[in-house]
């Protein structure tokens, strides 16, 4: 799952470190410098690592469509073929040889 997966790549090391960083101002001020901070490695994240999820998902979608196309093909060709051998089979030999 890609949230998971997300979690799994995030940095929390990045994160404290950030945290410690000592910024001068208001309390407030030194807060959202920090999230802005943090903000921007979670961007970087997002882009790098998880920014071609939805293509994945089509090309598995497009994958698993062929698959299930050859594999409604093949049960066709089994069918004909099954066909055409039974009714080899339910053929009485010609006794007026």
């Amino acid at each position: 799952m890609a949230n998971e997966e997300w979690i799994d790549n995030f940095d929390k090391e990045r994160v404290t470190k950030v945290w410690q960083t000592n910024i001068i101002g208001t309390a407030k001020f030194r807060v959202v410098q920090k999230l802005k901070i943090v903000k921007g490695s979670l961007k970087k994240l997002n882009k790098t690592g998880f920014s071609d999820i939805q293509a994945a998902v089509i090309k598995a979608y497009q994958q698993l469509a062929q698959q299930l196309r050859r594999k409604r093909k093949a049960k066709m060709e089994y069918k004909e073929r099954h066909g055409a051998y039974m009714q080899f089979l339910r053929k009485k030999p010609n006794s007026n040889g």
